[in-house]
């Protein structure tokens, strides 16, 4: 899909907000008239894509580093990397406290 962007990237915030409500969308409340490639994604149950965002102008330098992002082999990375991250994003006593209160929390397992 990314790749389907113009090479400046003056296109890619409003295909990825398109791609978030496809994923936020039961495929039986899909428009019929989706490209195959949208159509066809699975639904994504539990609200991760339900919030609408406003994403960044991208340009040529971004949209080149996301296509590099997404060329990687992420499954050769450990999941304790992260669950590292993620929890250092909630950090501090505010963010432990906000873990606790949603239940988000990273175990060995690789659960959340």
């Amino acid at each position: 899909m990314v790749m389907g962007t113009h090479a400046d990237g003056r296109d890619l915030g409003p295909m990825l907000a398109r791609l978030f409500k496809v994923l936020d969308t039961e495929k039986k409340d899909r428009p019929k008239s989706l490209p195959d490639e949208l159509r066809d994604l699975p639904y994504v149950n539990g609200d991760l894509f339900a919030e609408d965002l406003e994403f960044a102008d991208f340009n040529k330098t971004t949209r080149d580093a996301l296509i590099a992002c997404c060329e990687k082999q992420w499954a050769k990375i450990s999941p304790a990397v992260f669950g590292s991250l993620f929890q250092s994003i909630m950090a501090g006593e505010a963010g432990a406290k906000r873990r606790r209160q949603i239940g988000a929390h990273y175990t060995a397992s690789g659960t959340l």
